[in-house]
């Protein structure tokens, strides 16, 4: 009996004395940030060219999702409308799943992975020339003012490329944009 309550009281206070010992820092978890709905609206210049064509567009896109201190992202719907360098009359609707990593207290680099088609006005016979594109695009965010209630003012610079769905052929992009987010990262 004296040895097992001997035994009890070494292990207690082995285990009392290692719950006072210092925790190594490397293995603890931070403490999730709050998450939040992310609303970011953007506009600007943009440039396509696509079947040996340049088109000048201009850009409009309407980012929803969550947005956390480290990371934020969601549903992109945009759209581009413009004209080829000899007056056609074009458009691009674009829906993509957009992703976004702070860099700095500043910075993020975002991307996303869309679907759009191109849509092209002819003249020779009045109809919509429409071709259906997937492809991916790299952004790099930096912000210019921004408050906790108000959001925050950014610039934009994107650059993807679309994969024509028919042919396969590459369709590079690439978009200056100014835009607001809301909320602001803390």
């Amino acid at each position: 009996m004296r040895i097992a309550l001997s035994i009890a009281l070494s292990v207690g206070l082995a285990t009392a004395a290692r719950a006072d010992e210092p925790v190594n820092k490397a293995f603890e978890r931070d403490p999730p940030g709050p998450i939040a709905l992310l609303l970011s609206v953007e506009t600007g210049p943009a440039y396509r060219f696509a079947h040996g064509e340049s088109f000048f567009l201009g850009d409009v896109s309407l980012l929803i999702g969550a947005d956390h201190a480290r990371w934020g992202g969601g549903l992109r719907i945009e759209g581009q409308l413009g004209e080829s360098r000899y007056g056609l009359l074009s458009g691009t609707p674009r829906v993509a799943i957009d992703f976004q990593f702070r860099l700095g207290s500043r910075a993020r680099l975002g991307f996303d992975v869309g679907y759009s088609m191109l849509l092209v006005d002819r003249v020779t016979q009045h109809d919509v020339l429409g071709g259906m594109m997937l492809g991916p695009s790299l952004e790099g965010i930096v912000d210019l003012v921004g408050s906790p209630r108000r959001g925050t003012l950014y610039l934009a610079l994107r650059a993807g490329v679309d994969f024509d769905l028919g042919s396969g052929a590459p369709q590079p992009t690439l978009l200056l944009a100014l835009g607001w987010r809301y909320p602001r990262w803390r």
